[in-house]
């Protein structure tokens, strides 16, 4: 893409923990070469007019934001995200800086057993290689769909949230459902298109929505009526949110695979 004897903007973040992709990741078209590693991002930009407008920095910005709550569906680690700086890269090797980054912070982290399937619906197994390939496969869809639906975009969002605030955990898990039958128009249609069964998508709202917990929707008339939810409750809520919005992402990946 660049030709070593010009000017190249590059677009720079950091990321910790380091080992958050586990692998180098990279992405090549024609706006940028984007590459993944060891807690660093780095976008060369095809600006052939000078500074890359900022529209551009901030879509890569939001790419990676929601890559990262993609890998967040599987690993549920915490971590941090900067700013973008950009650099005017000359051929004399002068770097000129225009941002310095200011970190970004997401928390939370919990061990997550998922099974994904790739495009061709063929499972991604649980050795190193098939979790590093899961989570590629989960950052690229993420930030793809949550580009183009809203559905998408908000069930990630409240997925994130739900790491983030997790005194209300189960509120933003709950958001995860009523977005679905939303977009869906009824239950019915949102767990036949998401293959959910019944029994799961009520289990969520009996935890988020029922039950007297402190982290749910409806907590109750009396404080003294509620508790903490346990362990067990949490985990279940996560998993069948997180079957939710995988489920939906390869939904629309499907849907645009069939109206190629």
């Amino acid at each position: 893409m660049n030709n070593e004897n010009s000017t190249i903007w590059i677009v720079e973040w950091t990321y910790s923990p380091p080992d958050y992709f586990e692998k180098r990741f990279r992405i090549d078209n024609e706006q940028y070469e984007l590459t993944i590693q060891n807690g660093k991002v780095e976008a060369i930009i095809n600006a052939e007019h000078g500074d890359p407008r900022p529209e551009l920095r901030d879509q890569l910005t939001t790419y990676l934001r929601f890559m990262f709550i993609g890998i967040q569906l599987i690993s549920h680690k915490p971590y941090e995200l900067s700013r973008s700086s950009v650099y005017c890269s000359h051929p004399d090797g002068k770097r000129v800086i225009f941002l310095e980054p200011e970190p970004i912070v997401a928390t939370t982290s919990v061990s997550v057993d998922l099974t994904i399937k790739d495009r061709n619906g063929n499972v991604i197994a649980d050795s190193r290689s098939e979790r590093i390939e899961k989570k590629r496969f989960l950052a690229i869809l993420a930030a793809t769909h949550s580009g183009r639906d809203l559905t998408a975009r908000r069930i990630l969002q409240s997925y994130s949230n739900s790491v983030k605030d997790p005194d209300n955990e189960l509120i933003h898990l709950f958001e995860i459902r009523d977005a679905l039958a939303e977009a869906f128009k009824g239950k019915k249609n949102a767990t036949n298109a998401l293959n959910v069964s019944k029994t799961r998508w009520e289990g969520l709202g009996k935890l988020a929505n029922n039950t007297p917990l402190r982290q749910g929707r409806h907590r109750g008339k009396k404080l003294s009526e509620l508790r903490d939810a346990t362990k067990e409750e949490l985990n279940k809520a996560r998993s069948i949110a997180r079957e939710m919005v995988v489920n939906y992402l390869q939904y629309l990946e499907e849907q645009g695979k069939n109206n190629d």
